[in-house]
């Protein structure tokens, strides 16, 4: 198996196998709802194989998660950023996953964020004037906030850390601290997600 593909298959296995374990499925169970094998699921689970785009949407629908949660690595950092040239473009090739695709018809799909076993979300457009700044008061313990920047350029400071995102740009960040949004040479807008605990 190509280095390229382990690459993809390795977080697949872990996230599979986690959140089997989090709502407490046998592999036999999860095999049988996904209409797969015991064994290609077992095989999976190891990080091996190479399974198709069909077979992992038949996981991700008998765990009931998204799609792209079976891709995603669970990152338990204060602030994450994830730049657009970074998002990982999730496609297929015939019936086999591939990781950065060629584009077709011009369509493009980037992965920005998933978040798993959490409550409720808000989501909220953000527009700051040039030159201007907001400082945000720590919200309740457990919430995160994710800044997907649509345009401009936002530097979000949380406690001593700042960061500075363009468009196309998503950080993700523990908003029980102190934090403030500023914008950058010019304009600027977000699409700001809060994320409460469950």
């Amino acid at each position: 198996m190509s280095e390229r593909i382990q690459d993809v298959i390795r977080p697949v296995a872990r996230n599979i196998k986690r959140l089997r374990e989090e709502k407490n499925v046998s592999l036999s169970a999860l095999a049988a709802s996904a209409e797969i094998s015991k064994s290609t699921l077992f095989t999976l689970e190891r990080g091996k194989g190479n399974p198709s785009i069909d077979t992992l949407w038949a996981i991700a629908q008998a765990l009931a998660v998204p799609f792209a949660a079976l891709f995603v690595e669970d990152d338990e950092a204060l602030v994450q950023v994830l730049r657009f040239a970074d998002a990982p473009i999730i496609g297929r090739r015939g019936s086999r996953m591939v990781r950065n695709p060629p584009a077709e018809g011009g369509f493009v799909m980037r992965h920005a964020l998933s978040r798993h076993a959490r409550g409720e979300l808000e989501g909220y457009w953000v527009d700051l004037e040039e030159g201007s700044q907001r400082d945000a008061r720590p919200h309740a313990v457990g919430i995160v906030e994710h800044v997907l920047v649509v345009s401009g350029t936002i530097e979000i400071a949380v406690e001593d850390e700042t960061t500075t995102v363009s468009a196309g740009d998503r950080l993700t960040f523990a908003a029980d601290r102190p934090h403030r949004y500023r914008a950058v040479d010019g304009p600027a807008r977000s699409l700001t997600l809060i994320d409460y605990p469950a």
